[in-house]
C-alpha cells in the first residue's frame, strides 16, 4: 500500500512537472513573438522621433525630448526580457562581479531607491570571476535572487539591506529580512511554490535550473555565511565534476 501511495505521487509530481515545462515553452513562444513585433515597432517610433526633430523649436522640442526619454526607459525595461530570447545563442565566457554589479544596480535603480533600499558588494566579490557561463543565463539567474531579495528585505524592522559577497570562493546574495523558515527550505526552489503574496513561484526554480545548465549550483544556506547579512542565504557555486 505504501509504495502505491508513493508511486502514484511520484506520477503526480511527474505530470505537474511536464505541465509546468510546457507552460514555460509556451511562454518562450509568446516572448519571441512579441520581441520581434516591438523590434520593429521601436523602429517607426524611432524614425518619426527623428523627423519631428528637426522641425520642433521651445516648448514643442522639450516635449518630444521628454516623450523620446520615456520611450527609451521604457525599450529599455523591455529589453530585461533579452536574455530570455538569447539562451540558445549565448557563448560561454567569464564575468566579473564588478560587472554584475554594474548589471544588478542599472536594473533596480529605481526600486532601490523607491524603497530605500542598501545594495553592498563586497571588495571580494567585485574583484572576483566566474568562468565558463552563459552571461544572459547567470546575469538571469542573480537577476530573480536579486528581485526576491528586493521584497523580503523590506518585510523586517531591520534597515533594508542586500549584499553580495564570496564565501570560501562561492557568490553569496543575502538580506535583510526574516529568512527562510525551516519547514520550507526544501520547498523554495519548487515550482510553483511561493511565500510572496502574488508570487508564482518560478523565480528560483528557473534560476537553479539555468545555473545546472552552466555547471553551477544555487542552495540556500539556513545559516549565515562569512561577511553575509542576518536574512536569506543564497549561494552559488560551481559543480564538482566527478
Amino acid at each position: 500500500m505504501f509504495l502505491f501511495t508513493a508511486q502514484a505521487e511520484e506520477l503526480t509530481r511527474l505530470k505537474e512537472r511536464q505541465s509546468f515545462l510546457v507552460d514555460m515553452a509556451q511562454l518562450g513562444l509568446v516572448f519571441e513573438a512579441a520581441n520581434h513585433e516591438h523590434e520593429e515597432q521601436v523602429g517607426v517610433v524611432r524614425h518619426a522621433i527623428r523627423q519631428l526633430e528637426g522641425g520642433l523649436t521651445g516648448e514643442g522640442a522639450r516635449t518630444l525630448a521628454a516623450l523620446s526619454d520615456a520611450f527609451d526607459i521604457i525599450d529599455e525595461r523591455i529589453r530585461m526580457f533579452d536574455p530570455l530570447l538569447r539562451r540558445r545563442s549565448a557563448v560561454f565566457e567569464s564575468i566579473s562581479g564588478e560587472e554584475i554589479e554594474a548589471f544588478l544596480l542599472r536594473r533596480f535603480d529605481e526600486r532601490i531607491k523607491s524603497s530605500k533600499i542598501i545594495a553592498e558588494f563586497s571588495d571580494e566579490f567585485r574583484q572576483s570571476k566566474w568562468a565558463k557561463v552563459k552571461r544572459p543565463n547567470f546575469l538571469g539567474a542573480l537577476h530573480n535572487l536579486f528581485l526576491n531579495a528586493t521584497y523580503w528585505c523590506c518585510q523586517g524592522p531591520a534597515e533594508r539591506r542586500i549584499r553580495l559577497s564570496k564565501a570560501d570562493g562561492r557568490l553569496v546574495v543575502s538580506d535583510s529580512g526574516p529568512g527562510v523558515v525551516v519547514r520550507d527550505t526544501e520547498r523554495i526552489f519548487e515550482p510553483g511554490f511561493s511565500r510572496r503574496p502574488g508570487g508564482r513561484g518560478l523565480g528560483l526554480y528557473i534560476a537553479r535550473e539555468s545555473l545546472r545548465g552552466m555547471g553551477y549550483e544555487l542552495e540556500y544556506s539556513e545559516k549565515p555565511l562569512s561577511d553575509a547579512l542576518g536574512g536569506a542565504n543564497f549561494v552559488v557555486f560551481k559543480m564538482e565534476v566527478h
